[in-house]
């Protein structure tokens, strides 16, 4: 199903899931990689990321660095939970504007 952000989520049992490319130039990096946990951190959805056949919990910074997401690697984003598609739309934001926190400089 395509929403409003143009993603294809495909939901299943309990939860959600969408591919996006990585287009960050310098990938999924450990400030990215940061910020990523940071924002999944805020929902009580459980959401893995996984890319070149490695999954992990999104909330773990050390797993989300293995997962070693260069820049035009696809993520697979998955969750599960009251809140798994607010998570995904988050983590999708986050991607599109190269990682930047609202409010961030």
């Amino acid at each position: 199903m395509v929403d409003g952000s143009g993603y294809e989520f495909e939901r299943h049992a309990g939860g959600v899931s969408v591919c996006i490319v990585m287009e960050h130039e310098l990938g999924l990096h450990l400030r990215a990689a940061g910020v990523l946990v940071q924002v999944v951190g805020q929902f009580t959805a459980d959401v893995t990321v996984a890319a070149g056949g490695m999954e992990t919990n999104a909330k773990s910074i050390m797993g989300v660095l293995a997962l070693g997401a260069g820049p035009g690697t696809e993520l697979r984003l998955c969750a599960n939970g009251e809140d798994a598609e607010s998570a995904l739309h988050a983590i999708i934001a986050l991607i599109e504007n190269d990682f930047e926190i609202s409010g961030e400089a």
